[in-house]
């Protein structure tokens, strides 16, 4: 599976960060995923120069969907050019992306940009619709995210609506 929140666990083994953070910083990187209970991961970052400040992330992406045959879940934010490239990438890879979270970073919310993807501005709530989907373990979510004090455990109808919806 290729994404992932801190401290969940997931399905499926392994997993691949993927950012625009440079190579120069990767010790600070994986210092921070470590801080933050993330599960080891293989980190992929760019090249520093101004040469490598696009097209880093969909020629990596495709060379993990070629190379290997697992499902993946592809997490990301809308600020940018994830929408796209995820969408694209499900489309070039049918029955291969089991599902698309979107941190909801402004711009252009529109159901056609979004393809489908489940925007979040909660983590919690993206974390509850993973587990709902049978992709993440309940139990860790569960822990990982507890309901406020006083609040009722939330179901699984309560998680994000998918991108485009009122």
């Amino acid at each position: 599976m290729i994404g992932a929140s801190a401290g969940l666990t997931f399905r499926y083994e392994g997993g691949v960060v993927i950012s625009g953070s440079p190579l120069e910083f990767s010790a600070r990187v994986e210092a921070f995923l470590a801080a933050n209970g993330f599960p080891p991961l293989a980190l992929r970052l760019r090249d520093l120069g101004p040469s490598t400040l696009s097209g880093y992330k969909e020629p990596a992406l495709r060379s993990l969907l070629s190379r290997f045959p697992q499902p993946v879940v592809l997490v990301g934010d809308s600020g940018e050019r994830d929408p796209e490239i995820y969408a694209a990438l499900r489309a070039e890879f049918p029955g291969r992306v089991l599902a698309i979270y979107l941190r909801d970073a402004g711009g252009d919310r529109s159901a056609a940009r979004l393809g489908g993807a489940t925007l979040f501005s909660d983590p919690a709530a993206a974390a509850r619709d993973a587990a709902a989907r049978g992709l993440a373990d309940e139990g860790c979510v569960a822990r990982e995210f507890p309901p406020p004090p006083g609040a009722a455990a939330p179901a699984a109808s309560g998680a994000p609506a998918p991108a485009g919806a009122p």
